[in-house]
């Protein structure tokens, strides 16, 4: 029996430049694309505190891309001060979360390690 937790794969369709947006937005928080859905699952999966965290998070209404708005005003540009005081209000450990969020594995490791289970290729 392997010791190693299976892993999932989530595909997400969205709009082309709202995906290089946002990836934009979370590279300049220092998170990855992986990373931050990760995040999110951890908080749902958290219990009564991270459903909270995360109604207030869909509560907030971001404009349309494009929209002028000031940095301040745009929680994406807020980065780890948003979800650090987030973490505060919520009796979280913000540090210990983005120390959760790094992933074990790279992304590069987790696609070889899928289509090995997939489509095999030890050594002959």
């Amino acid at each position: 029996m392997s010791n190693t937790a299976a892993s999932v794969q989530i595909n997400v369709r969205m709009d082309k430049a709202l995906r290089d947006a946002g990836d934009a937005g979370l590279a300049a928080m220092g998170v990855s694309p992986t990373q931050a859905v990760r995040a999110v699952w951890r908080l749902a999966a958290s219990g009564p505190a991270g459903i909270d965290a995360l109604e207030q998070l869909f509560a907030v209404t971001v404009p349309a891309s494009g929209t002028d708005q000031s940095p301040n005003e745009n929680p994406l540009h807020q980065g780890w001060g948003l979800f650090s005081a987030a973490c505060g209000r919520l009796g979280l450990d913000a540090n210990a979360a983005e120390k959760d969020a790094t992933p074990h594995s790279s992304d590069a490791e987790l696609l070889e390690k899928e289509l090995l289970a997939r489509f095999g290729g030890g050594t002959q």
